[in-house]
């Protein structure tokens, strides 16, 4: 059986990658089970803005 796969945006990225993120546990749900990519330039914006925002708590 094939796994299914999920490119994923860069708003769906941050929620998953920062713990802090409000959105994180709900992401962390909906993604689960999925074998998971970036889609187009969201693998350059993911990269980046976490360390604009080391050390803050918001995202």
């Amino acid at each position: 059986m094939a796994r299914r796969s999920l490119l994923l945006d860069t708003s769906a990225a941050l929620a998953l990658l920062l713990e802090g993120h409000i959105g994180h546990d709900v992401t962390l749900d909906a993604v689960r089970g999925y074998e998971l990519g970036l889609s187009g330039h969201a693998v350059f914006e993911s990269m980046s803005v976490p360390r604009s925002v080391s050390g803050t708590r918001h995202w």
